[in-house]
């Protein structure tokens, strides 16, 4: 399995590449917002339902 395929959760969980050693690694842990995270993740599950009642259907940039 690649690092890439793991998601930010398995990342945080676990130091697989130690930060003190790795800049990417410690701005990731640095930066990183729980809370932010989850209202991105509930807005993006809200725009196609909000899309749909609209009849509309949502498009990628």
């Amino acid at each position: 399995m690649a690092l890439a395929d793991l998601p930010l959760k398995a990342f945080l969980a676990e130091e697989l590449i130690p930060a003190d050693t790795d800049d990417l690694s410690r701005l990731i842990l640095d930066r990183h917002d729980p809370a932010l995270c989850d209202r991105l993740i509930a807005h993006r599950r809200r725009v196609p339902r909000m899309a749909a009642e609209a009849g509309n259907r949502p498009t990628v940039a």
